[in-house]
């Protein structure tokens, strides 16, 4: 239970940009941490691409495309 990142976050919890591909990935807990983050008054920006899009599969940031891009310059701007 100590493990579990939703468990343990408060008002001190460091800034966070999540993102997900939204296809074989972790789009409920994104949306469950960001929610969490939003309760307590954390600073959050949440970012999920949807879709049925191989481009944006899991680990999309590590590959080239229009949709990583547009990730990363959103991360920079958080």
């Amino acid at each position: 239970k100590m493990a579990a990142v939703t468990d343990n976050v408060s008002e001190l919890f460091p800034p966070a940009y999540i993102s997900d591909a939204g296809v074989n990935s972790f789009s409920e807990q994104a949306r469950r941490f960001y929610s969490k983050l939003n309760t307590v008054g954390g600073m959050a920006m949440l970012n999920i691409y949807s879709g049925n899009n191989p481009e944006i599969s899991h680990g999309f940031e590590c590959i080239d495309t229009v949709y990583s891009r547009d990730n990363a310059n959103k991360m920079i701007a958080f």
